[in-house]
């Protein structure tokens, strides 16, 4: 019992480690996407697989971590991606590449699914305020282990990511609203030149018209 003690000691020193470099790492990025990439890395890391990616809600990767290497499950995935955005559902692909889909309370120990058979791709729904905003996609060669600790973990750093990709909205929408206003001052200095350099001849023409019309000329 002691050294069971010892072991979750150390294993939980080592996820605060992880979460504080995490932590940093995320304050420090100047580019929301820099987070992002720095979220993905940690989790590839603590969970040992091949590559994890976080994907936009029109599957769009914003972060990518690990091997760049195809893998034979990523054609399947790639349906089951779109469906965990569309119904915001965790799923798993097996190594027999059968899909199996979690409810809501995938986090829970209770939900012994995620934990059943070989699996080799885990996509977990990223959520803010209950909306679906993106997926957190791990993909792995060997078995991927996922026990209780991982799941807490799991659940964490998907909240991180969920924050990241409403960072990215957020940013973007703030970068259009900006162009946009710069368009409509542009505009604006457009239309008072075009209006200005109109003025002087107009003005001249009614002079002159004037003048004309004065002398009897029709």
């Amino acid at each position: 019992r002691a050294r069971e003690r010892t072991l979750a000691a150390q294993h939980r020193a080592s996820e605060i480690e992880r979460l504080s470099v995490l932590g940093a790492e995320t304050l420090n990025a100047g580019v929301a996407t820099e987070a992002l990439g720095a979220i993905a890395e940690v989790i590839r890391s603590a969970l040992d697989v091949d590559r994890c990616e976080i994907l936009a809600e029109a599957g769009v990767a914003l972060a990518r971590a690990g091997s760049a290497e195809p893998s034979p499950f990523d054609e399947a995935a790639a349906g089951l991606t779109a469906w965990v955005a569309e119904r915001g559902l965790p799923a798993v692909l097996r190594g027999d590449r059968t899909a199996q889909v979690g409810s809501t309370g995938w986090e829970s120990q209770d939900d012994p699914w995620l934990s059943q058979g070989d699996v080799r791709v885990l996509l977990v729904p990223l959520l803010v305020r209950a909306r679906p905003v993106g997926v957190l996609r791990v993909v792995s060669r060997e078995h991927i282990a996922i026990g209780t600790e991982q799941r807490e973990f799991l659940r964490a750093l998907s909240y991180y990511a969920a924050l990241g990709i409403e960072r990215v909205r957020l940013v973007a929408a703030a970068e259009r609203a900006e162009a946009f206003r710069q368009a409509d001052e542009l505009k604006t200095a457009l239309i008072a030149t075009v209006s200005h350099d109109l003025r002087t001849p107009l003005t001249t023409i009614k002079a002159l018209a004037h003048r004309l019309a004065s002398s009897g000329d029709a």
